[in-house]
């Protein structure tokens, strides 16, 4: 329909693409519908139901779909997580791209942020990114057809780190179903230890441990495309924690009807290794 049919009477016009003026010497073109009138000089245009976008089409199709797999109403469930679950410490929301990045990867693995095994934090360049819990590493490690157990071992050397005595490193060997030798990988104390983290002063030797079993995993299985809280945050405590104040597990969300009652907590995560280690 041209613009010039408007501006010819003043009868209500109605149809699904429309083009305006943009004020600037151009126009902008658009789908929907609409109605719209010419009197006097004065264009008036009212669009009663814009048509959605592919994007958006997909992003609805993907929350619909987890909704189900969940149990929530869909609605409900996109309210949940972009004004609950995925808030961030700073208020601000995860965009329709970042929500479909993060959705995309609890699809593809299975994982629930509403049992904490995946998370949405501000990552250092400002962008909101999927972050996989240990629990959720372990759900995906445990879901591989060719898994056949791990094990650790911690070195009985020490280094100086942080005015104490650690491990040198810890390894991890991830055994695979017809492979022989296991994928074993070694994470060094003095690479990997935070001293302005919180949780490394307090645990050093499990988060040690964490961080093999991660990378051991990346590396038997190709898992590609996700972030752990030390990829995401770097050296930078104050960002993951004002991350972690935005996001909430299935207790705190039951009581809004967005997780059903039965769902169950996040399951306890635990490892064996050939040296005992501090709990």
């Amino acid at each position: 329909m041209g613009l010039n049919r408007f501006f010819s009477t003043n009868r209500p016009v109605s149809g699904k693409d429309f083009l305006l003026p943009d004020g600037r010497g151009g126009f902008l073109a658009g789908k929907g519908d609409f109605s719209a009138f010419s009197s006097k000089g004065i264009f008036i245009m009212q669009i009663t139901k814009p048509e959605k976008s592919a994007a958006q089409n997909r992003i609805e199709s993907l929350i619909g779909r987890l909704g189900a797999q969940w149990g929530v109403d869909a609605a409900k469930l996109r309210s949940t997580l972009i004004n609950t679950v995925f808030r961030q410490g700073d208020g601000s929301q995860p965009t329709n791209e970042e929500l479909m990045v993060v959705l995309l990867v609890c699809e593809q693995f299975s994982l629930n942020p509403f049992a904490r095994e995946i998370f949405a934090f501000k990552a250092k360049g400002g962008q909101i990114v999927p972050v996989v819990s240990l629990d959720g590493w372990a759900k995906i490690v445990r879901r591989q057809k060719d898994f056949n157990g791990m094990r650790f071992r911690v070195s009985e050397r020490t280094v100086e780190v942080a005015g104490r005595a650690l491990p040198e490193f810890c390894e991890c060997s991830i055994f695979l179903k017809g492979i022989d030798e296991p994928v074993t990988v070694q994470e060094y104390t003095e690479e990997c230890f935070n001293e302005r983290s919180p949780v490394w002063n307090k645990w050093p030797r499990r988060m040690l441990r964490t961080r093999a079993f991660i990378q051991a995993a990346r590396l038997a299985f190709s898992l590609t495309g996700l972030y752990d809280e030390g990829d995401a945050f770097g050296a930078d405590p104050a960002a993951q924690h004002e991350g972690m104040r935005g996001s909430y597990g299935a207790d705190s969300l039951r009581g809004a009807g967005a997780v059903p009652a039965d769902q169950p907590a996040a399951p306890a995560i635990g490892f064996s290794s050939r040296k005992a280690e501090e709990r």
